[in-house]
């Protein structure tokens, strides 16, 4: 995975160069950022789910369903360690993320289909 991310990257990074292009400049220096911000915190949930978005915007839809099934298992556990230390009222938050992950997972999914059927 970490391999054709890189790969990607430097595709992007040639794009910018030969285009000259500021807005695709700027999401490479984002998931170069996530990329970072991941390498530190492995659970870095908002960090997993930016990476994932920046990387359905420039279709790279089979990484970014990756990050989306590592996002839903993160939530989940973040969601279960905050169970057993405190009551179920916390417990709708952590269950709402991790069912707005399955679904944008499902959705992208999807969209890699397309992409390569």
């Amino acid at each position: 995975m970490e391999f054709k991310l890189i790969h990607v990257i430097l595709e992007l990074q040639s794009l910018y160069i030969e285009g000259g292009c500021t807005a695709l400049g700027q999401i490479v220096d984002a998931i170069v950022d996530c990329n970072v911000a991941i390498a530190l915190d492995g659970n870095y949930a908002k960090e997993i789910s930016r990476r994932a978005t920046l990387l359905e915007m420039v279709r790279d839809y089979e990484q970014a369903a990756c990050d989306l099934k590592r996002l839903t298992v993160v939530l989940e556990t973040q969601s279960n360690e905050r169970d057993k230390q405190f009551d179920s009222s916390n417990r709708s938050k952590g269950v709402k993320e991790s069912r707005k992950a399955r679904k944008h997972l499902i959705s992208v999914e999807d969209q890699a289909k397309r992409r390569h059927p």
